[in-house]
């Protein structure tokens, strides 16, 4: 999986305390093969980097042929988008929609510690 292609943008609104991004995913189980989907909602605290929406979605959408379980794709995505953005903090839930329909949420977050956000 590429973290390529996924824009940024110089956060100029310094007072922004919270950014949330809906976007539809899909994915496939490692262990059923089967194609699960639902919806990936993403909320982040920005620091100097805002994430552009457009081609984020764009990236989302190339993840419909990966075969990873949820856990790990919750994961994958943090931690890209905590490299690119290097948020304060970032999180994510995937609400997910099996093939046999069974609801899921994943939650997972992350803070930018004091050390990480001292500038060198």
């Amino acid at each position: 999986m590429k973290n390529r292609g996924i824009g940024v943008l110089e956060n100029s609104v310094k007072n922004t305390t919270s950014v949330t991004v809906i976007v539809e995913f899909m994915a496939i189980c490692p262990v059923s093969d089967n194609p699960y989907s639902g919806t990936m909602e993403i909320k982040y605290t920005p620091n100097e980097k805002l994430l552009e929406w457009d081609s984020f979605a764009t990236w989302v959408k190339g993840l419909r042929k990966e075969t990873i379980l949820a856990e790990e794709l919750a994961e994958y995505v943090i931690d890209t988008l905590g490299t690119i953005l290097v948020p304060l903090h970032i999180q994510i839930k995937l609400c997910i929609r099996s093939a046999f329909h069974l609801p899921v949420e994943i939650m997972q977050e992350k803070t930018l510690s004091e050390r990480d956000n001292i500038k060198l």
